[in-house]
């Protein structure tokens, strides 16, 4: 009688160390899966800066929109209650890249910037030496 306790018991813990076992095997490729999904959304971002052509403050909204498919994969990549989080990360990031970019290739679009914050990042790019980096 008692031995059928033991046994039922030990089924119960074996099954539940083997779930656990799966669920903590899932987490390192999830993560490479995001990971990628990310660099993809960068290479776009990056992309479409290097040919953009319009107003320095819009690029990082138009790059957004631009790169929109890939955006929505990143966040299939993660849980549905990070996606206002992960949106809000990724539209700060595309108006870093693209201000970055567009500064350093386009200095005909900031001249009505004069004093401005963006004029104060170009000086800072332009005059940037290895040594500062």
């Amino acid at each position: 009688m008692f031995g059928h306790r033991y046994q039922t018991v030990a089924l119960l813990l074996l099954g539940a160390s083997f779930l656990g076992g799966c669920s903590s095997v899932q987490t390192a490729p999830q993560r490479d899966v995001q990971h990628e999904a990310v660099n993809r959304w960068t290479r776009c971002i990056e992309r479409y800066s290097d040919h953009y052509q319009g107003p320095v403050l819009m690029a990082g909204k138009r790059a957004n929109h631009h790169c929109e498919g890939y955006q929505r994969d990143v966040l299939a990549t993660y849980p549905y209650h990070l996606k206002n989080q992960i949106e809000s990360l990724l539209s700060q990031r595309a108006h870093t890249i693209t201000t970055v970019r567009v500064v350093k290739t386009s200095s005909n679009h900031l001249d009505a910037f004069k004093a401005s914050h963006l004029d104060i990042l170009k000086k800072r790019l332009t005059g940037a030496h290895q040594a500062d980096l």
